[in-house]
């Protein structure tokens, strides 16, 4: 049911909700807020440039892990 559910045009987006456009100003807009091919141009932007810093690869993961380490020794 789920799979036919994202199929329906009228169920995907974001909500008109009071949160959502007093967040983002009344408009929808930025990759959380946003929706249709506005955000998918931006997904993939925002993808395409993070994997070439290496996310989505196991040395990310490690470098990030002794960044959060660090930040929390300094933190103490």
């Amino acid at each position: 049911m789920i799979r036919e559910a994202f199929k329906v045009d009228a169920l995907n987006g974001r909500p008109d909700s009071r949160v959502f456009l007093e967040r983002s100003w009344g408009k929808k807009r930025g990759i959380i807020f946003n929706e249709g091919k506005d955000w998918q141009d931006q997904r993939r932007f925002a993808l395409k440039n993070l994997r070439d810093f290496g996310f989505g690869k196991g040395t990310m993961e490690s470098l990030i892990l002794d960044e959060v380490c660090s930040f929390v020794e300094h933190l103490k």
